[in-house]
């Protein structure tokens, strides 16, 4: 993370609050620009909370408006290319990064990205039937139609106009995970075996620990898919249970009740949710409802 603080300069409780969510979500450190010039000084607290996180500061010199952003980009890129060039076996050293992650990331979907942003490769995994588990495109804002690839794959269809270099391979094929299938794009020049065995090595691994059944597939699911803004996962899970996402009408987000008026205004919503709608009142803190058209769900116009 590369940051000069500008915005909140003066906030050392933005400051760390902004490093707290960092943390969270997988950084390890920040790169502190300008310090001098917007940000006045580095807080003790910040010192202190980031110590007591185990998350490095580093601080461009002080009262110094030279350094850029593109500088150091540089040069980290530079150092991350090499260390690829001299490291090519990397499935142990992408593991550990993954097992230092929030357990929230501890997911197979995370090491997928990672091997992608290894390799600058995009990656896909599907089932035997062709539906795609879990995938991540290179570059990561691109959009591709995964389906298609698997359509020539399995069912020897129209091969996509695509000058891009494919690899398949068979992950996994045991009772317990089912069989799963491994595409790599890589865009320009060739994948090496050596490193296409080694994202399976990964990717084995990976399945293993935290892959429980890849190709099962939940209800609730859907509902994550639509909140991480995930289009392959939605339109898989939606084909999946019928559900015509463009004839969504309506959705309801219901968070927990908090402070000392919990009870009270828990009961009071739940009182007013009850006349709304068919079912008995459950006693739950999060629920979330979709309306849909009655002819475009086998289950009734409603879901929850």
């Amino acid at each position: 993370m590369l940051t000069a603080f500008a915005d909140v300069r003066d906030n050392v409780t933005a400051q760390c609050e902004n490093i707290r969510r960092l943390k969270s979500q997988g950084d390890t450190g920040l790169v502190l620009f300008y310090v001098g010039i917007l940000m006045p000084k580095v807080d003790p607290l910040v010192v202190a909370l980031a110590n007591s996180l185990d998350y490095a500061i580093i601080m461009m010199p002080l009262n110094d408006p030279h350094p850029a952003y593109s500088e150091v980009i540089s040069d980290v890129m530079q150092a991350i290319f090499l260390d690829h060039m001299h490291n090519p076996m990397f499935a142990m050293d992408l593991l550990e990064q993954a097992t230092k992650l929030p357990p929230a990331q501890h997911t197979v979907d995370t090491v997928v990205r990672m091997v992608a942003d290894r390799l600058h490769v995009g990656v896909a995994l599907f089932n035997r039937d062709g539906q795609v588990i879990t995938a991540c495109a290179w570059p990561t804002t691109a959009s591709e139609d995964w389906g298609a690839f698997a359509r020539v794959h399995f069912d020897a269809g129209t091969a996509p106009l695509d000058a891009r270099h494919q690899y398949w391979e068979k992950v996994s094929d045991d009772p317990r995970l089912g069989t799963v299938w491994l595409l790599l794009l890589q865009d320009g020049g060739t994948l090496d075996v050596y490193a296409r065995g080694e994202v399976v090595s990964t990717l084995q691994i990976a399945l293993n620990l935290w892959g429980q059944n890849p190709t099962a597939m939940s209800r609730g699911a859907l509902l994550s898919a639509i909140m991480a803004g995930d289009p392959v996962q939605i339109q898989r899970l939606a084909a999946f249970y019928h559900v015509a996402l463009a004839d969504l009408r309506q959705g309801w987000l219901i968070p927990q009740f908090t402070g000392q008026d919990r009870a009270r205004s828990k009961a009071s919503w739940w009182r007013w949710w009850a006349k709304r709608r068919r079912w008995p009142c459950v006693n739950a803190t999060i629920i979330y409802y979709f309306c849909f058209p009655a002819a475009t769900s086998h289950r009734g116009p409603c879901r929850r």
